[in-house]
């Protein structure tokens, strides 16, 4: 189970005693990774898959 780390708590980073990770940083990652593979031009209003833009 993961706790927050002490004092930290508003930055939303996490840790237990073998991993310690920023969950900000890990969102707008695949925000970004979403954005290359979901063109707004392309995806808006559409339910299809990727590859199928």
């Amino acid at each position: 189970m993961f706790k927050v780390i002490e004092g930290d708590f508003k930055n939303n980073k996490y840790s237990n005693e073998e991993y310690s990770f920023d969950v900000d940083e890990i969102v707008n990652r695949k925000m970004d990774q979403n954005e290359k593979k979901y063109p707004i031009n392309k995806a808006k209003g559409k339910a299809d898959k990727y590859n199928e833009l």
